[in-house]
């Protein structure tokens, strides 16, 4: 079951990417920034509430506002795996941010509104 079912948040999946070789190097699709929470279903602080709920109200906020989309990852999903293995994620959950040249930075530092705003910003 998704965390993000129901939500402002796009559910994103393998198909969402493009893999530029095996070294990581991936791109969205939509080629659009956005910020990506990558998570394991069964880990319980991808379950905090306050990271759910802010991660909700990101997704129904940034993209009207930004043209910031909001989406989420399951890593733990069998065929997503791969994927989230060959971009380098180590730890549930981790944000990162796509900007519009198709750049990926980690968001690292407090899990909270203002830290990632700023992140985003700096990384835009």
């Amino acid at each position: 079951m998704s965390l993000y079912k129901n939500s402002p948040v796009k559910e994103l999946n393998v198909n969402s990417f493009i893999l530029k070789n095996l070294h990581g190097n991936v791109q969205l699709k939509n080629q659009e920034p956005t910020l990506i929470i990558f998570y394991a279903n069964w880990c319980p602080h991808c379950h905090n509430p306050h990271l759910v709920e802010m991660m909700k109200t990101l997704g129904k906020n940034l993209p009207n506002k930004t043209g910031i989309n909001v989406g989420a990852y399951d890593c733990a999903n069998e065929d997503n795996e791969d994927l989230a293995q060959q971009i380098g994620i180590q730890g549930y959950p981790t944000l990162m941010f796509f900007n519009k040249k198709g750049k990926r930075n980690e968001i690292h530092g407090p899990r909270n509104m203002e830290n990632i705003l700023k992140e985003m910003l700096k990384y835009s």
